[in-house]
């Protein structure tokens, strides 16, 4: 009688180990394997979402390079990892707004107020263990942002370098004003279906002006967003020696131009003096973007 009692005891001492070991192991592995499980999932669905805003912007440069007005082009954002929400938001109008002028006339916009210089963004929204990572199309570059720190994956339609079409010395402003419009601010945890149809260029403006300080200026109320149009403008700034470099190669024996270059706060300054010239070639491109699948199903 006492053997059969010892026996039963000794099965359920051992079932109640062996519970405790496959608890002990679940806990080593939500400890210890779990959250670097999550931080390797939450990497690729980033890298997926960047290469998906990089393959938009190939697509939205290449209509527009081509005047290809009413090309449509079309993909999926992928959405949710499954370990973390992923929210694609598309807005008309951030808030934020460019300005370009002269120091001698500081209030007098020289981007055309027909010309539409307000700044609209498609972005998606990862939430995860890193915190919270925004990449987004904007100005025509794609950026990411990790907790408010951004950086232009590739950069906008803003570009300085010399100019060879005239015998005096000129640098050449180009900038293009990136205007989406369609439907209003969307978001979803799925796979988003994104539809763009390039609807033109209405606007091709050049401004040109000696012995002079031109400023274009980013101002937003959200410090994020003029602290991502700062980067812009230094990278900017930052490439001008490779501009001069090309240009000496390929025009050897003309003059480049004497030109300070500075960017704070969201600012870029362009300053040219004597003869030397600055030209601003402005343009606009329109798409209408829709995070809905036109064709349905």
């Amino acid at each position: 009688m006492r053997q059969s009692s010892d026996s039963g005891s000794s099965v359920v001492i051992g079932f109640v180990i062996l519970l405790m070991v496959i608890a002990l192991g679940i806990g080593i592995w939500a400890l210890i394997s779990l959250p670097a499980e999550m931080k390797e999932a939450e990497s690729t669905h980033t890298i997926g979402l960047s290469n998906a805003f990089l393959d938009l912007k190939l697509s939205a440069d290449k209509v527009r390079v081509n005047n290809f007005e009413g090309a449509r082009f079309s993909m999926l954002m992928p959405g949710s990892s499954g370990m973390s929400g992923t929210t694609i938001q598309f807005t008309e109008d951030t808030g934020g707004e460019l300005f370009l002028y002269r120091e001698e006339a500081p209030t007098v916009n020289l981007i055309p107020s027909t010309m539409n210089a307000e700044v609209g963004r498609l972005s998606a929204q990862i939430g995860g263990t890193r915190g919270t990572t925004v990449i987004g199309y904007e100005g025509g570059g794609v950026f990411r942002s990790d907790s408010g720190n951004a950086v232009w994956l590739t950069p906008g339609l803003l570009q300085i370098y010399p100019d060879a079409t005239q015998s005096n010395a000129t640098i050449r402003i180009d900038l293009v004003l990136i205007n989406m419009s369609g439907s209003t601010e969307t978001s979803s945890n799925w796979g988003v279906p994104i539809d763009c149809v390039y609807l033109g260029s209405t606007y091709d403006i050049t401004q040109s002006m000696n012995d002079t300080t031109l400023t274009l200026s980013f101002q937003s109320s959200d410090p994020k967003q003029q602290n991502l149009w700062s980067e812009m403008f230094a990278e900017a700034v930052a490439r001008y020696p490779a501009e001069v470099a090309a240009f000496e190669m390929a025009n050897p024996g003309k003059a480049v131009p004497e030109v300070t270059l500075t960017s704070e706060e969201a600012k870029l300054k362009i300053s040219v003096g004597g003869n030397n010239w600055v030209k601003v070639y402005m343009r606009d491109a329109a798409y209408d973007v829709s995070l809905v699948n036109r064709y349905g199903g």
